[in-house]
């Protein structure tokens, strides 16, 4: 319960999907004290409902609850950027990977399905944590985080398909401890399975994992200049150019509430920029805040790289940073190799629409 209560206020879906495994466990009376996962949820309660206003506003908890296939979609872009054939090829395989290892986890549970409590066991932590997509979506990231608390488990039960237990005469598995059949000189059969098994995951692991690379490896540079405004800045919501930057790696970095520019969830949801993009910006930012908190601007070099990799030509980040440049609302306050930032300050004149308060889920300081 003590490792439980930090497991709490140290990531948002964790404990729940602990709980979802350990309480399957005990309604299948294979945990003792059956009365752990009540205990355990009064700890996570207690955390969260003091919290529950912001969590809701900033992430529409409640709006979420009953919808389990749109909890369970995976994130996607709605947007109407043109993928590269290359980044289909990554997701594709990172799907094929997943799947695959669902599919035989599957396969050993059925093979197994008379060994009683032990499969029971590794099938109920397997699966029993998609019961916390029925209460919320996590982002769409829910999925993963699902597969991650799944992963362990379902090795295990692929692992029966893939290098079965040694049988003896009668064709019944050899119990641990017990004498296992003597060698023949002969191939065991299916012995080839585990390194096809092994070949085949790691052809799709490799460009699943390191495909990515050219913007998930961020420079020293750029997270230092980004950690160091996160800081130091008075809050306010940010403009990232795209969705790729170390925007996350402060206490503070909830009072930064991030949007992107580009991108189907972006102020701009096509991937040219637009001459006057630091006034669509601007008027975007009033709307956001009322005026009465800055609103910041950021590209970094890897959501260039990012840019790039999903449709967005250079020249929108070029033309972006031009436009900010020429603007008299933005005031530039971080120029550095790893971060170009600029700031809107509050209670700045912005020409356009006015203002419609601020936006649904950012908390005014």
């Amino acid at each position: 319960m003590l490792l439980y209560f930090v497991l709490t206020f140290t990531h948002e879906l964790s404990p729940y999907l602990v709980m979802a495994q350990l309480g399957a466990l005990a309604v299948a009376g294979l945990l003792r004290p059956r009365w752990l996962p009540l205990a355990l949820a009064a700890i996570a309660a207690g955390y969260l409902l003091p919290r529950f206003g912001y969590v809701n506003s900033r992430y529409g908890l409640v709006s979420a609850i009953g919808d389990f296939f749109g909890n369970a979609t995976p994130p996607s872009d709605a947007s109407s950027l043109v993928v590269p054939a290359s980044q289909v090829l990554l997701q594709d395989s990172a799907a094929a990977l997943s799947l695959g290892v669902w599919a035989l986890s599957l396969a050993g549970a059925w093979l197994h399905r008379r060994s009683g409590r032990t499969v029971l066991a590794l099938v109920l932590l397997a699966y029993s944590p998609v019961l916390v997509l029925a209460a919320g979506a996590y982002g769409n990231e829910g999925i993963l985080r699902v597969y991650l608390f799944s992963l362990p488990w379902s090795a295990a039960l692929a692992s029966a398909v893939l290098a079965p237990l040694p049988s003896d005469v009668t064709g019944r598995p050899v119990r641990c401890g017990a004498h296992a059949p003597a060698r023949t000189g002969r191939p065991r059969r299916g012995a080839l399975r585990p390194p096809l098994a092994l070949g085949v995951a790691l052809a799709l692991f490799f460009p699943a994992f390191f495909g990515y690379d050219r913007f998930n490896v961020m420079t020293e540079a750029e997270v230092a200049d980004v950690t160091s405004f996160l800081q130091s800045a008075p809050a306010g919501p940010v403009f990232c150019a795209d969705e790729d930057a170390p925007t996350s790696d402060t206490a503070r970095y909830n009072l930064f509430p991030v949007d992107p520019v580009f991108g189907g969830s972006g102020v701009l949801p096509e991937a040219s920029a637009r001459p006057d993009i630091a006034g669509v910006l601007a008027r975007e930012a009033v709307s956001y805040t009322a005026g009465r908190v800055p609103t910041y601007v950021l590209v970094t070099p890897s959501m260039i790289a990012y840019g790039q990799d999903y449709g967005i030509p250079v020249r929108s980040f070029t033309t972006l940073l031009a436009s900010l440049a020429r603007s008299r609302a933005w005031k530039i306050t971080v120029d550095q190799p790893g971060a170009v930032i600029y700031e809107l300050p509050p209670g700045v004149a912005v020409r356009g629409p006015g203002s419609t308060g601020p936006k649904p889920g950012f908390v005014v300081p």
